[in-house]
């Protein structure tokens, strides 16, 4: 998104909108060129028409998800995060693997943004199931599983 609005609120709502990118005019060239090669870097991933990992539903064309045939209601933001797990479901994805694909090259590696993210998708996806599908391995990042847990997770 290319805007002349540079107010908090107004970047918050453009990313929870769907934008990919927030971009403030003035801009310098440089840093436009940055934001397109970091979005480039993310590929020209095939995106399947539905996820299913357990009884959570990902419609990739709608951008609808469902548990136990609940819709859940997501910004932007959560379900940009959640598509990520689930991409890799079964798998460790670290801090800056999440940083890299689900925000920008501008993320504060020091923000707890994540771990706020996480726990707004864990009250959303887990809440009120006894399945519990989105995991924190201490250290090491966070896994969407498709299953029960493994004994070190």
């Amino acid at each position: 998104m290319l805007t002349a609005r540079d107010a908090i609120h107004d970047r918050v709502r453009g990313l929870d909108a769907g934008a990919d990118d927030y971009l403030i005019k003035p801009f310098d060239f440089h840093e436009l060129l940055a934001r397109m090669r970091a979005l480039l870097r993310r590929g020209p991933e095939l995106q399947p028409e539905a996820m299913h990992v357990a009884d959570l539903v990902i419609d990739t064309r709608s951008r609808g998800v469902w548990r136990s045939n609940r819709p859940i209601q997501l910004t932007a933001k959560e379900y940009a995060l959640l598509d990520y797990l689930a991409r890799h479901v079964d798998q460790v994805v670290g801090r800056a693997e999440i940083a890299e694909h689900v925000w920008d090259e501008a993320f504060d590696p020091f923000s707890n943004l994540i771990e706020v993210y996480i726990q707004r998708l864990r009250r959303k996806v887990d809440e009120g199931h006894s399945l519990k599908l989105l995991r924190t391995l201490r250290g090491e990042g966070y896994m969407l599983c498709s299953g029960e847990p493994r004994d070190n997770v």
